[in-house]
Order: C-alpha cells, then structure tokens, then sequence
C-alpha cells in the first residue's frame, strides 16, 4: 500500500503488524533491533548467508570477524548454528543489547568495543571473512546516532576502513559488505505495532535522501496517533555503488561482485574479495 503524508511516500510491505513488548521505553539499539528482524527476517536472512559464505568455501572452521554486530543480528545466530565468529561494534548501547540477546540465546556473549581504524589493535589473527552488514559501513564517515560526519572528506574515511579490512583479511579471504539501494528516494515504512507498558505506537523507519548533498538521513519513529518520539538520528554521505567498487579497488581489492538475497528487500550485499 502507498499513501502520501508530507510530501513523503508512506510504504508498508504487510509486515508483521503484531505488537513487540517492552517492559519500559526502549532504546535506539533495541528499536533498530525490531526494525532490521522485521524488515529483514532473522532465520531466512542468515540461511541465505551462510549458503553464501558455503558457495565461496567457507564453513564452521573459517575465522569470521563481524565488525558491525550491533545486538548480534545475524552473528548470534551464526553462533547457534556452529560458528566462531569474532564480534565488534562501537556502541555502548549495541554492545548492551547484545550481550543481553546472547544470554538470552545461550551463546557467547563475547563481543569487543572498537571503532574500525583501530580494530588491527585489538586482535592478533586474520580473517577468513570479514562482515560488514546493516547497512553499517556508510558511515565509516560518521553520522550514526548523530547529525555530524565528514563532509569534506568521507571518501577518504571509507578508503581508509577499506584498507583496514584488506589488513585483517587472509589471502584470498572475503569481505561482506551491503548498503542502501543506489535507486532508494526518500519514503517510511511502518514496520510494526511497538507496546511500552500499556502504551501502543506505530514503529516507522524514515529515509530522507538529498541528491544534491548526497546525503541519506534516516531515523525510527515511535507514533501514538498523538504524537510522535524520534528517536536518534542517523545522518551521513550517500554512497554510491560505482563509488563503493572504486574505494575497494583503491584499497587493493581484486573482486567485486553484487548479490541478491531474497530476504533482504532493503539493502544491495556486496562480496569483495582480496
């Protein structure tokens, strides 16, 4: 169904409209935990990966780094099924959901604080497989949870991350990556019905796109029908593919090839090998 309200499309794809219970008002990392299961179902996305990762000659044994975990979406679930795979993020607030969602699942919970310059610093392997998902690596130019990143040098903060994950990377190894469709217009998506107590709001995810800026901003509201809670804002360069591709071969990447997954009707997946 697509309606208009602001100048904005509104698109809802018949998601599950059932409502997600929180026993008081929940965070941004615990929002866009509800937001990406449900936009991007959990089990079928991590079945079409690790078909992926499987086609490329990877397997339980393979050292796997996900240096985007946020709450363990999809690495947890990679756990449960048999993987080792090493987890970063930066967020305090990730690291937190993730750990609680790790107990929950009853599986390591272990997980390391980085930022991407530095992760090199806190290991002492490399990588089979490095992952990147979530639409996280956009903003290697900062802008997540916030309204500030760099606007005069983004391209060079992505080559430069490229360049750290070339480093972890084994010989032949692979890099996972996905970001925003080049052909996204601005729109939201009301993703489902969130219950705080006795409290309902709608849950929905805006994009905001500025061609001439190239900028994408996006952020996740909580409606009422009275008013409505936005929470942090995500602002930072819209990255192109032709963009994405160049900076990986600047970084020493030989391969770059795009994938489909059906589960994932949001974002474009991208394996660039070393």
């Amino acid at each position: 169904r697509i309606t208009t309200g602001g100048g904005v499309p509104l698109v809802t794809f018949g998601y599950n409209m059932n409502e997600i219970y929180f026993d008081q008002y929940p965070s941004f990392a615990e929002l866009w935990g509800v937001a990406i299961r449900q936009l991007c179902p959990e089990s079928a996305f991590t079945e079409e990966l690790l078909t992926l990762l499987r086609s490329k000659g990877l397997n339980e044994k393979s050292s796997i780094a996900d240096v985007a975990a946020g709450d363990g979406f999809p690495a947890l679930s990679m756990r449960e099924k048999g993987f080792t795979i090493d987890c970063f993020d930066l967020s305090d607030d990730q690291i937190k959901s993730f750990k609680r969602n790790a107990r929950k699942r009853k599986v390591s919970s272990l997980i390391t604080q980085s930022d991407w310059l530095h992760v090199k610093d806190k290991v002492e392997k490399s990588y089979d497989c490095i992952m990147c998902t979530g639409n996280s690596f956009i903003y290697a130019a900062g802008g997540w949870n916030s309204k500030e990143y760099n606007k005069d040098h983004p391209l060079t903060l992505y080559r430069q991350t490229l360049g750290i994950f070339y480093e972890l990377l084994l010989p032949g190894g692979i890099l996972i990556i996905d970001k925003f469709k080049d052909s996204e217009r601005s729109h939201e998506v009301i993703v489902c019905r969130v219950k705080v107590k006795d409290h309902s709001y709608d849950l929905t995810f805006s994009i905001r796109t500025d061609v001439d800026k190239k900028e994408r901003y996006a952020s996740i509201t909580l409606d009422d029908g009275i008013k409505s809670r936005e929470t942090l804002p995500n602002l930072t360069y819209a990255l192109s593919e032709k963009e994405l591709s160049a900076l990986c071969h600047q970084a020493g990447f030989s391969g770059f090839e795009k994938i489909t997954f059906k589960s994932n009707k949001l974002f474009d997946t991208y394996i660039i090998r070393k």
